[in-house]
């Protein structure tokens, strides 16, 4: 793009990190995030980056920069707990999952159906149904007021 003289988005910059790790390696990614102007190294980027430490998996890497991005203030989703949580089954440890939920509802971070589905997971892995049953309710009951919400919000706008 630079070179057809267009400039990139932030989204861009995110984007491209995620395939240089894909087809070059997370070496080549992370040398691309660190030659980032710090304007663009917002929460998309980092959660770019984070995301290729956990699919190595990188924990480390990966612990570190979730902190980093926690100092930095930057707006955080679902989306890099949910990669942690992934990294977290993925290697063997699902007993840290639950601390991050707890952190994600601590800080008013929606959980989302990927969350509660790999929470769930996790908790199965480490043969723990009642908890999986638990959350498997809880889940259903956020989707039931969620809709509520949404049908609500959509009377209100239609009725005027």
């Amino acid at each position: 793009m630079a070179k057809r003289n267009m400039i990139k988005t932030v989204r861009d910059h995110a984007i491209h990190l995620d395939l240089l790790a894909k087809a070059r390696g997370i070496t080549a990614a992370k040398n691309y995030f660190v030659n980032l102007p710090e304007s663009a190294k917002n929460h998309l980027c980092h959660g770019a980056i984070l995301n290729c430490y956990c699919k190595e998996p990188m924990i480390e890497k990966a612990e570190g920069l979730m902190e980093k991005m926690k100092e930095l203030s930057l707006p955080l989703s679902s989306m890099p707990y949910n990669s942690l949580i992934m990294l977290y089954t993925k290697v063997g440890q699902p007993e840290k999952v639950s601390s991050l939920i707890q952190e994600m509802k601590t800080s008013n971070i929606m959980l989302d159906s990927y969350t509660y589905n790999v929470w769930m997971r996790a908790l199965a892995a480490v043969n723990d149904i009642s908890s999986v049953e638990r959350v498997h309710d809880e889940m259903k009951w956020h989707s039931r007021n969620w809709r509520r919400e949404m049908l609500s919000k959509i009377l209100l706008l239609t009725s005027f």
